[in-house]
């Protein structure tokens, strides 16, 4: 007669097991993000992540959070939220975006149609 806490034990090891296979498994996408406003950079980074897993970006002037995921061999979709660190009440603070692009392909897009915000984003994929 096996114990039930036996069973909780190895739940948890099959379950730590597919986590860390599910990581090998998912592909590493890097992203170059720039986002500008009146024209100005506030920030022009590149980071390396895996699919599905947040991407945090931050200075003194703004602080961004890409979340990218790989819904097809030929398509990444990338969630941005985005907070500006800014005194000019115009802006609302917190933003949202979502872009589709292919790898190896650069893509700008207004932020949430505001004229002045200004995104633009490109990513490689990494098997």
């Amino acid at each position: 007669m096996s114990s039930p806490i036996g069973g909780f034990y190895l739940n948890a090891q099959y379950r730590d097991k597919a986590a860390k296979f599910e990581l090998t498994t998912k592909p590493e996408i890097t992203l170059n993000i720039c986002i500008e406003l009146d024209g100005i950079p506030l920030i022009n980074q590149t980071q390396t992540v895996t699919s599905e897993s947040q991407c945090h970006l931050e200075n003194d002037l703004i602080t961004v959070s890409a979340l990218p995921a790989q819904i097809s061999n030929e398509m990444i979709r990338l969630e941005f939220h985005i907070l500006i660190k800014h005194l000019d009440l115009e802006i609302p603070k917190p933003k949202q975006q979502v872009l589709n692009l292919e790898p190896n392909e650069s893509l700008c897009a207004l932020v949430e149609g505001d004229e002045r915000l200004k995104v633009t984003a490109s990513c490689s994929v990494t098997p």
